[in-house]
């Protein structure tokens, strides 16, 4: 697992290299198996969003932490 921060052409770069070597699975396939966005980068973008309110920020929040996808749903029933 590699955990980065949010810059695009990074991930985009690394799934290519990835690709190149294994292209059995596309850019994303291989970024969705290895890519972990850093949680501090992560909430530093949610705050950052203009014209979000903040009950859907807080949300966005807590996606991190579910471990299914129910628990995703549930999220966004809260």
């Amino acid at each position: 697992m590699i955990i980065a921060d949010a810059h695009k052409g990074q991930a985009i770069g690394l799934g290519s290299f990835l690709h190149e070597r294994y292209p059995s699975m596309t850019i994303e396939e291989h970024l969705q198996h290895i890519y972990k966005l850093c949680i501090i980068h992560y909430k530093r973008n949610i705050n950052n969003l203009r014209n979000v309110p903040d009950e859907i920020k807080n949300v966005m929040k807590v996606i991190p932490n579910c471990k299914t996808q129910a628990e995703v749903k549930e999220a966004f029933n809260y």
